[in-house]
């Protein structure tokens, strides 16, 4: 349904648009892009913590409480000693939350 070739880009930006018999310019007739210079020039950034976001932080947890990962493992072997009435499961896994055990190795 063309009615002919599309025209080349300068012929396309001098072209303007009308709205209820006003023109209206296009944008590419009101800045000349070709010869503009960038606005900023600073690093983009987008940390979601404080810091500039140039650095890793460490996974060790400082405060010496366990990962959340392992903390949830040791109350499910805790729950599962009380509901087996293995005691022996209970208390070890309670002592790893107090961290004066180990946790298992995986």
């Amino acid at each position: 349904m063309s009615t002919g070739p599309t025209p080349a880009l300068p012929e396309a930006a001098a072209q303007t648009f009308t709205t209820e018999n006003r023109q209206a310019p296009l944008p590419s007739q009101i800045v000349d892009v070709r010869n503009a210079e960038p606005v900023n020039e600073a690093p983009q950034q987008a940390a979601t913590e404080p810091g500039s976001g140039t650095t890793v932080p460490s996974t060790e947890d400082s405060s010496g409480k366990l990962p959340f990962k392992q903390q949830v493992e040791a109350w499910a072997h805790i729950h599962h000693g009380t509901v087996t009435r293995n005691m022996d499961e209970k208390h070890h896994f309670q002592q790893v939350l107090a961290r004066e055990k180990p946790p298992p190795e995986r």
